[in-house]
């Protein structure tokens, strides 16, 4: 891993743990908190002596792909929250239970398709070779589509 790679990684979960305290006390810095955790979670899991292992450990091929994109839905989502608290707009529990509720949709979606994905057990291959597969379609549109989303409403 480069140096400056690392440093980002290290950075990263310096910053959910400088945050993890004023988080735990205030309801109000549990969004961006939460958005840089998950993200040091996608920086972590994207390390290969990280995923490689975890992968080995839970006998599952790409389950570190898997992980990482659910953890990137929990970013967006909180992120989402963030800019909304920080716009000062006013939110029903609908329109939250929607945006989260649109969330965990799509996490159990990709966590009950990617089983019937075909992966060849490479981690930086996962989803490309087999995009021609039906369920690795449904995959991609749910992820990106819930990326795609989040961004426009941000």
């Amino acid at each position: 891993m480069r140096t400056s790679a690392l440093a980002t990684l290290l950075l990263l979960w310096a910053v959910v743990l400088w945050r993890a305290p004023k988080a735990v006390r205030s309801p109000r810095q549990r969004p961006l908190t939460t958005a840089f955790a998950a993200l040091a979670v996608v920086a972590t899991l994207g390390r290969e002596s990280v995923s490689t292992p975890l992968e080995e450990l839970l006998g599952v091929s790409s389950a570190a792909s898997l992980l990482k994109h659910l953890s990137g839905l929990v970013a967006s989502a909180a992120v989402l929250e963030f800019i909304a608290r920080m716009t000062g707009r006013t939110e029903t529990r609908r329109t939250r239970r929607i945006r989260y509720g649109l969330c965990a949709a799509a996490g159990t979606t990709m966590s009950a398709v990617f089983p019937f994905v075909p992966r060849d057990g490479g981690n930086s291959t996962f989803l490309i070779e087999s995009i021609s597969a039906p369920l690795a379609l449904v995959y991609w549109i749910v992820w990106l589509g819930y990326l795609g989303t989040a961004l426009f409403l941000a």
